[in-house]
Parts: structure tokens; C-alpha cells; sequence
């Protein structure tokens, strides 16, 4: 932590007396600025915390007057961005707030992916997304139409009811519904990402031991699909997957909160390297294990 921020932060942790005066702040500063830039957008989404549906209408805390007036004089709004968002940070931080929340369920839920082995997460989409991908990272269909980002999706229909999250799946992906696009449009190319098992700890996620869109797990309330047990079920229901780390469905689903930086994707798989502009040949890999049925590869 540089000096100017630390010196800011303990300005405003003086106007903080308590941990509701905190989430108070908190709520606040990302509820008004979340309808600004991108980088602010992103860094509310990944927040964990539950944004105001009217900002306009909340008044100023103490705490927020206070990081106004220290940042006024450091620059406009867009340049003192990085301070405010390492001050809000620290907060969310040092009270438990959002993602910093619920430290116990979430060391559990490390523990039991240390323990099955699992160590990859899969998102298929199609090769014209993989720019925007890799630009913009990750971002749910309704979030994707907040900052009009093009993105041709999969799955226009979202059954599921959950527009605000991203699908992926557990150490496979989805074989069925991979090969019901494909054979759809044969001529498309396609990609397969794989993301890091610590966006299970890490972000804000709901685990879906079928796919999301059934009517068994799309009228359940996203408290019954959250933590450490519902991760469990995913791999205990049915009897368990073909190995360790695999869901006992392949249809099973890993639901993400609108946005996953490009920064957590590890590997960019494609089926063949001609599948790519000669421009992405660097940064994927020609792999068609991901290309099909879990069960002839498993």
C-alpha cells in the first residue's frame, strides 16, 4: 500500500465507527460509482456486495465526504479511480464485507477442492468471442448488455432465470450441450477456456449439481445452492462422477456473478490450430480432448 492511500484510508477509517457504518460506505461509494466506468463496473461486480437499486437517493455518509474531500485535490474523478478503489478495498477488508465475507465457508470449500483434486474450471464459446474475451474477460448476458459489450451467446433462451451469471463446469465441460451447438452449426469454431479452481473460493458463486435450467435447480432460491454443501452435492449426487473430481452430472454447473477478469484464464483450448487467426496461434492450444463425450474420455 503506497503512502497516499494509506494516509486516505486512515482518514476515512476515523469516520467509520462501526461495521454497519462500514457496509454503509461501502454500498454507497459502489452503488454511485458502478454507474460509471468500466473499471469501476468490474470492480463492483466482483465486490460480493449487494449494490442500491437507486443510488441517487442515498445520502452521503461522514466516511464518503471524507474520501471526496482527500481526493479532490489528487485529480479528477477517472485518475484518483485506483485510489478510491484500494480504499474501498482495505474497508471491505479490514470489516469482512462482500467477498471478504464468509471466510469460514470459503476456506471449506478450498479445502474440498484441495481434497477431490480438482484444480479446473471449462467455458466453451465461440472463437468470435474469444477477443472480447481476452480484452474484457468473462461477463454474464445482462452485464454484457449494461456496458454494450457485442458477445455472441450460446444460449439465448437462459432457462435458468439467471441472466446476471456466467456457466461453467467442473474439470469438463458440458459435453451434451458442447455437442448440441456444435453439430447446430457445424461450420462454427469453437473455444474451450480453463479457468483456475480458486474462482470457487474467490468469487461469488452458486453450484448446480444439474444443469441450471431444469426446473429442479432454476426454482431453487440461490441460498440452497451456495457453500460448501452444495458444492458436495455436485459430486455426491447420484452416486458421484466417473473420478474424484468430476460431478456426478455432466450437465452439473459452477453459476459465477457477472464478471470473471481475463486475468483468471489459464489455457485457451481450440480443436484445431486453423480453427484461429494466425494472430491468437500463440496465445491458444490445439487439444480435442475437451471436443467430447465426458464418458469416452474419462
Amino acid at each position: 500500500m503506497n503512502d497516499v492511500i494509506e494516509t486516505v484510508l486512515n482518514a476515512v477509517l476515523r469516520k467509520i465507527p462501526s461495521k454497519e457504518a462500514a457496509e454503509d460506505f461501502v454500498i454507497s461509494e459502489l452503488s454511485v460509482a458502478n454507474t460509471g466506468f468500466l473499471e469501476v463496473k468490474n470492480f463492483a461486480n466482483l465486490s460480493g456486495v449487494k449494490l442500491a437499486a437507486d443510488p441517487a437517493s442515498m445520502n452521503l455518509n461522514k466516511a464518503s465526504l471524507m474520501l471526496m474531500e482527500l481526493l479532490v485535490p489528487l485529480g479528477n474523478y477517472q485518475s484518483t479511480i485506483p485510489i478510491r478503489l484500494a480504499v474501498i478495498d482495505q474497508v471491505m477488508n479490514i470489516y469482512g464485507i462482500g467477498k471478504y465475507s464468509k471466510t469460514d465457508e470459503r476456506n471449506l470449500i478450498k479445502a474440498f477442492c484441495v481434497e477431490r483434486g480438482i484444480e479446473e474450471l471449462l467455458h466453451f464459446t465461440t472463437v468470435e468471442n474469444l477477443q472480447s474475451v481476452l480484452d474484457l474477460g468473462l461477463n454474464s448476458k445482462s452485464y454484457n448488455g449494461e456496458i454494450f459489450k457485442h458477445h455472441k451467446s450460446n444460449d439465448m433462451n437462459r432457462f435458468d432465470g439467471r441472466e446476471h451469471m456466467i456457466s461453467l463446469s467442473i474439470s469438463y465441460p458440458n459435453d451434451l450441450m458442447f455437442y448440441k451447438y456444435r453439430m447446430a452449426e457445424p461450420s462454427q469454431s469453437w473455444v474451450v477456456l480453463s479457468l483456475p479452481s480458486r474462482i470457487l473460493w474467490e468469487l461469488e458463486c452458486l453450484f448446480c449439481y444439474r444443469n441450471a435450467a431444469t426446473k429442479e435447480i432454476s426454482s431453487l432460491p440461490d441460498e440452497s445452492l451456495s457453500g460448501v454443501k452444495a458444492l458436495e452435492k455436485m459430486f455426491t449426487f447420484e452416486g458421484g462422477g466417473p473420478g474424484p473430481e468430476y460431478p456426478s452430472d455432466s450437465q452439473a454447473e459452477v453459476l459465477v456473478m457477472s464478471h470473471i477478469p481475463s486475468e483468471y484464464i489459464d489455457n485457451i483450448y481450440v480443436q484445431s490450430i486453423d480453427d484461429v487467426d494466425s494472430r491468437y496461434r500463440s496465445v491458444v492450444t490445439a487439444d480435442g480432448f475437451y471436443f467430447n463425450r465426458r464418458s469416452a474420455v474419462v
